[in-house]
């Protein structure tokens, strides 16, 4: 989707693996000029994320809570060209940086006891609006 000079990209990684030609269809998608934003459930596999995700929870298998089927995703299609990804999965947040791109790794809403989940809030929703040339990204929780 293009929205002013942003290029929202919706991927499906649902089982922590890309779908048969989604290679060859992000080199076709990512090549633009706008600011291109990734969508997608799996946090990208990087050492940054396996040690975010570690850190939160030390049994968490790094087979299911990353794309490990896509493990050299971020170098071969998205570094340089990608500057934010939003992910879930998880069902705890986080904010990490790898080289010029910031990851997202957003909550839900589901409501059950998971000591790992975070329980602050009922709802919380991600904001993304265009400010000029920029991007201003605020997070609402609703308690």
């Amino acid at each position: 989707m293009d929205i002013g000079c942003y290029r929202l990209i919706l991927m499906d990684s649902a089982l922590s693996n890309l779908v048969e030609g989604t290679e060859d269809w992000l080199t076709d998608v990512l090549d633009t000029d706008r600011t291109c934003l990734l969508f997608t459930h799996v946090p990208i596999d990087l050492p940054e994320t396996r040690d975010y995700i570690l850190s939160v929870d030390a049994n968490r298998s790094m087979t299911k809570y990353v794309l490990s089927g896509a493990p050299d995703l971020y170098r071969h299609h998205l570094q340089g060209r990608v500057s934010h990804t939003f992910t879930g999965h998880l069902h705890f947040t986080g904010l990490l940086r790898h080289n010029t791109t910031q990851f997202h790794l957003c909550n839900t809403g589901i409501s059950m006891h998971d000591p790992n989940r975070d329980q602050n809030s009922v709802a919380s929703a991600i904001l993304l609006e265009q400010n000029g040339t920029g991007l201003d990204i605020q997070k609402v929780t609703v308690q």
